[in-house]
């Protein structure tokens, strides 16, 4: 899940992802072919940063949890702990749920396919060649910009 060059490089055209412009019923309505886009390994960076945002969520929630249930244990000189930890807890579950339910929504309703790739488990040739191309190269051994 590190951010690489070629992630960097997928930034570029994320405003045209978002809209949905690179997934045209037919290639020649496409702002750009999906050859053009930026190659993608097996995660996008937009999954790569749902991943960084549950996973220091869920460190800022565990921890913050942790002071908030246990205030007793904490000395009344600490007690900033407890103020901190009941901002840093909202805020955590805010963010984390919001990652969650975008991710949600980017699965299933915006990304044609996406839904079937989860619950079959599975995803078409052409859907890997289009979505992940760097990936479906490596898996497969072909190029996946030559037909």
């Amino acid at each position: 899940m590190l951010i690489t060059d070629v992630d960097r490089q997928w930034t570029k055209t994320i405003g045209e992802y978002v809209r949905n412009e690179e997934e045209e019923q037919l290639p020649e309505h496409a702002i750009r072919s999906w050859q053009q886009w930026a190659p993608i390994e097996r995660f996008n960076l937009g999954q790569k940063y749902l991943f960084w945002v549950m996973f220091w969520g869920g460190i800022a929630l565990l921890l913050s949890g942790l002071v908030l249930w246990f205030t007793e244990y904490i000395p009344w000189s600490l007690r900033y702990l407890r103020y901190t930890a009941a901002l840093v807890h909202p805020i955590a579950f805010l963010v984390t749920m919001g990652g969650f339910i975008i991710h949600v929504y980017m699965g299933t309703a915006m990304v044609r396919g996406g839904f079937n790739a989860i619950v079959r488990g599975y995803v078409s040739k052409s859907w890997a060649q289009h979505h992940h191309r760097l990936w479906f190269e490596r898996i497969s051994g072909q190029d996946a910009t030559k037909k």
